[in-house]
């Protein structure tokens, strides 16, 4: 009867690398083949296991490109995973700060509103007087905007939206930044507006 073996290995597409499996059936093998077969599924099974890095030996640059792409892509958890191989890697690298910029809008793309807001704030930290200060601000207006529920929950994230966008408004006026930041604001007291006229129908209506 045929022996059926499933051996893993390992593809290489661009930067990134694959596991696939292959079956070999033969009537027979030697003690000695199955060792040497034995060896190889478990050395290759390691390999395809994970956990390898798959950015080693590359530099930040690249590892940007391929962030980039990934973003444009829509790929935002890959994207993430190459931008915190930068900043954990080459934090010193001259383009640290298109990265930390990137991840913010990364985690924003993705609905992860609370860590855009964080790596935003840490750009502005670090880069306060960067041109692209005006960006990561308005990031993080955005960002605690999105935060903002539904009227009939507290309100703390509309209330500290409104702070912020307005702080936007003021330490980047003239920028188009400044001007979105300040609709944002607008949009934010409305809201807060509606929710105290609901409460105060709720009370007359009682």
């Amino acid at each position: 009867m045929p022996i059926n073996h499933s051996i893993p290995l390992l593809w290489e597409t661009g930067y990134r690398t694959q596991c696939i499996h292959i079956v070999v059936s033969s009537p027979q093998i030697r003690p000695m083949m199955s060792r040497l077969l034995f060896l190889g599924f478990t050395l290759a099974s390691l390999a395809c296991g994970g956990g390898a890095n798959v950015y080693q030996g590359m530099d930040p640059l690249s590892i940007y490109q391929i962030a980039s792409e990934e973003y444009e892509a829509r790929e935002y958890d890959n994207a993430i995973q190459a931008l915190d191989r930068i900043l954990l890697a080459y934090s010193d690298w001259e383009g640290a700060l298109g990265a930390r910029l990137l991840l913010g809008h990364a985690y924003y793309e993705k609905g992860d509103y609370l860590s855009a807001q964080s790596e935003y704030n840490r750009f502005l930290d670090r880069y306060a007087s960067h041109e692209d200060a005006p960006i990561a601000a308005l990031g993080v207006c955005r960002s605690l905007s999105a935060l903002s529920p539904d009227l009939e929950r507290d309100q703390t994230y509309t209330n500290e939206a409104i702070t912020i966008c307005r702080n936007a408004v003021i330490d980047y006026a003239g920028t188009t930044q400044s001007v979105e930041a300040a609709g944002i604001a607008n949009q934010m007291r409305m809201k807060l507006a509606e929710k105290e006229i609901r409460t105060a129908d709720f009370y007359l209506n009682r």
